[in-house]
């Protein structure tokens, strides 16, 4: 019924709240538990209704990929936020658009556990979604300049830190707060800025 309904998306509100709650305390154990609870709600709210519990859906799958992120559990981290990009990418379709922060960060964030896991290659895919979606916002008008290039330095930053050998790429070098790359794939998102 309706009425079942809103008392469990309200309940699956409270346990999101309380994983967001004992995250901050970094008492990690409690906060995965309640955002495991929050998620077991909302997936059974979104089979029924993916418009209305998608992205609540999706920020708790993020909430508790930040958990593994503090756990160091990086798969766990990058499947639960593929999955929440999924959402994110559904909704989008559907409601033009109105999720395209969201894409941004969630895909950088999936970058970057690849990149973790030394998975610079399979990383640019998201790398790519998530500059997209930021160069898209900016053209809007929803990002100022200062937004845009901040983002977007930060996007590439862990990229051009850690990359390696076998993927043939450039080294960063800092110059008076800015990077300063030879050639490779981010020098040539650098220059599209």
């Amino acid at each position: 019924s309706q009425e079942t309904e809103v008392n469990n998306y309200e309940f699956a509100i409270i346990q999101q709240s309380l994983g967001r709650l004992y995250f901050e305390l970094n008492r990690l154990d409690e906060s995965e538990k309640y955002f495991v609870g929050a998620i077991s709600l909302l997936k059974a709210l979104y089979a029924q209704n993916p418009l209305a519990f998608g992205t609540s859906y999706a920020k708790s799958l993020e909430g508790l990929g930040q958990v593994y992120f503090q756990t160091r559990d990086f798969k766990k981290r990058e499947k639960l936020y593929k999955e929440a990009l999924s959402l994110y990418l559904d909704f989008n379709t559907t409601h033009k658009n109105s999720c395209q922060m969201e894409i941004a960060e969630c895909s950088a964030i999936i970058a970057n556990s690849l990149i973790f896991q030394k998975k610079y290659l399979e990383a640019r895919k998201y790398l790519d979604l998530s500059f997209n979606n930021l160069v898209d916002l900016y053209n809007k008008g929803k990002l100022n300049k200062q937004n845009i290039q901040f983002g977007l330095r930060n996007l590439f930053a862990d990229y051009l830190e850690r990359e390696q050998n076998e993927d043939s790429l450039s080294c960063k070098t800092f110059q008076g707060g800015n990077y300063a790359l030879n050639h490779g794939y981010a020098y040539e998102k650098y220059k599209l800025l």
